[in-house]
């Protein structure tokens, strides 16, 4: 019988040769403390070993250790890096993270346009939190024409997807499209 993927863990001695999967799994262990003891400085270690070989979940994850100061000095310029690597591979998690940046101008100038062209590649692909925050765009006009329409499509989106958050938005949204009618 072939084990379920999500099952299959790799060792650090599968890890230590450069196979990229057992790498992130290692990551992921450490990062949680499944089977390993809990260890963040070694999670990195793993996930930048994982992401310099292109990998994009390593690329995201070891963008969130810069991020939040995980296991490594907490730092924007490498975060936006390795988001930016992920994102450019299609990953919407990255993406999300890369329009956040944009948004709030950790370690690139502000651009609300660009924010809002990043949390629309990782909406299409189904990433509620995008999907939210580009609603909320395109309902104040953020880096994209304001539209209601467009507010209340993606919002409904996320709401959709259960985000509490979307639900109240997606109604303020509604009730301005009717006092504007």
């Amino acid at each position: 019988m072939t084990p379920n993927a999500n099952e299959v863990k790799f060792s650090p001695e599968d890890a230590e040769p450069g196979e990229v999967h057992a790498q992130f799994d290692l990551a992921m262990r450490y990062s949680t403390g499944d089977g390993v003891p809990k260890s963040w400085q070694k999670a990195a270690v793993w996930y930048q070993r994982a992401a310099a070989q292109g990998y994009a979940l390593a690329q995201c994850n070891l963008g969130m250790c810069y991020a939040h100061g995980l296991g490594v000095a907490q730092s924007w310029p490498n975060a936006v890096h390795w988001f930016r690597a992920a994102a450019g591979q299609g990953l919407a998690k990255a993406q999300h993270n890369l329009a956040v940046c944009y948004e709030e101008a950790y370690d690139v100038e502000r651009s609300y346009k660009d924010a809002a062209a990043w949390y629309r590649l990782a909406a299409e692909q189904g990433h509620v939190g995008a999907q939210f925050k580009l609603g909320r765009c395109y309902a104040q006009g953020m880096g994209v024409l304001q539209s209601h329409e467009q507010a209340a499509h993606w919002l409904f989106e996320a709401a959709n997807q259960g985000a509490p958050s979307a639900f109240e938005a997606l109604h303020t949204v509604v009730s301005r499209q009717f006092q504007d009618e």
